[in-house]
């Protein structure tokens, strides 16, 4: 059928009217969609709840607002965001830049993820809330009799000549005497407090130290708060002769695995100099290299980071968001500090300070210091 020519150009008009509408349809369908990016499929666009607890809103033209809720302060103050695929990048003159992730839970609804978890309905986050404060609760309450249970029993140490038998209100030392030193029994009340301090009873005096229980190969390892005689004790066929000849892994059935111990500290240790100079040198070389440390339950890219970093020609450098240092350092280390088995010496100029620490036996290791407002380092 021929058209005329006019009507040919009404067609062309009602064409060309029809396409602008659905280009633009579809460019405003994508914005509300994508928040501040035109090209992302989420739709963030409202308020979300957190388990922090706070809220956050996202308007279509780009900007975010922190707000308080349900009892918890704002964790962001204000700011614009973008959308990327699944990360969330807010930027804000107080805030900073933040990275969040954009993700499905289980249940199928949008979670926007980071230091704390963004619901898009106050039940989700309320629900959130009192199931990580049962578990908390729960955690907490299990905690000392778990620990208890993991504890009773015989323990031997690394080099086969000491004991450590727990009740579950007690444990005695029981060092087995050689030629130099008679044999020995100390016997101790304890507490525990948490997964890494125990309260410890000797002679009506109670003091409060570090301990650790962990696994590894097969064999569960015992840091003893109490250094008598030895410091690191096994259930399990990790233990050597002191000879060092791998009797006991060789009755166990993994000869040639033998595990040094290296005895932090006791004046009745025998030949304690030989102890101390081993121990020196094991601490020296653990230092090496680069230690962070932060305050943030959950570390993230925006944390902020306390650094040390030690190096082999005995010079160090250390920074924060209030200071930057560099210096010179030695290690002193005192084989008898149940609890500070070392100290750094650090100079800078003409001052000098000095800071005590230990390190923990379980990986990655960390280094604990005596200063109160000091975080936990830990090794990189």
């Amino acid at each position: 059928m021929f058209q005329t020519k006019k009507g040919k150009i009404i067609i062309a008009v009602i064409a060309a009217v029809l396409l602008v509408v659905a280009i633009v349809v579809v460019i405003l369908h994508k914005a509300d969609n994508g928040g501040s990016n035109p090209g992302s499929s989420v739709s963030i666009v409202g308020t979300w709840y957190s388990d922090k607890p706070d809220s956050m809103t996202f308007t279509k033209d780009g900007k975010y607002q922190g707000n308080s809720w349900n009892g918890g302060n704002a964790w962001l103050t204000s700011g614009s965001y973008s959308i990327d695929g699944s990360t969330l990048t807010l930027s804000g003159d107080l805030d900073g830049k933040t990275t969040l992730t954009i993700s499905k839970g289980a249940d199928g609804k949008t979670i926007i993820s980071g230091k704390y978890n963004y619901y898009s309905t106050e039940a989700d986050a309320k629900a959130k809330i009192a199931e990580n404060k049962n578990q908390q609760s729960e955690d907490e309450a299990n905690i000392v009799p778990n620990t208890v249970n993991k504890l009773l029993g015989e323990w031997t140490s690394l080099d086969g000549t000491t004991t450590c038998t727990f009740t579950e209100k007690s444990f005695t030392i029981h060092f087995k005497g050689n030629s130099a030193v008679a044999e020995d029994s100390q016997y101790y009340e304890y507490e525990i407090v948490s997964d890494t301090q125990m309260k410890v009873t000797q002679s009506g005096k109670t003091s409060t130290y570090t301990y650790s229980l962990y696994d590894k190969d097969g064999v569960t390892y015992f840091v003893s708060p109490i250094k008598a005689y030895a410091s690191t004790y096994t259930k399990g066929s990790a233990q050597t002769t002191s000879s060092g000849s791998g009797a006991s892994s060789a009755a166990a059935g993994t000869s040639g695995a033998t595990v040094k111990d290296t005895v932090i500290s006791s004046v009745k240790n025998p030949d304690v100099s030989s102890y101390t100079d081993e121990q020196a040198a094991a601490v020296a070389a653990a230092l090496l290299g680069t230690w962070k440390g932060t305050f943030d339950e959950t570390p993230n890219a925006d944390s902020v980071y306390w650094t040390y970093t030690f190096n082999a020609d005995g010079t160090y450098s250390f920074s924060n968001s209030a200071a930057n240092e560099t210096g010179t350092y030695t290690v002193s280390n005192d084989p008898n500090d149940n609890y500070y088995h070392s100290a750094l010496n650090l100079k800078t100029g003409t001052e000098t300070k000095t800071v005590k620490f230990y390190f923990t036996g379980k990986a990655p290791i960390r280094m604990i210091t005596d200063g109160k407002n000091d975080p936990t380092f830990v090794k990189q």
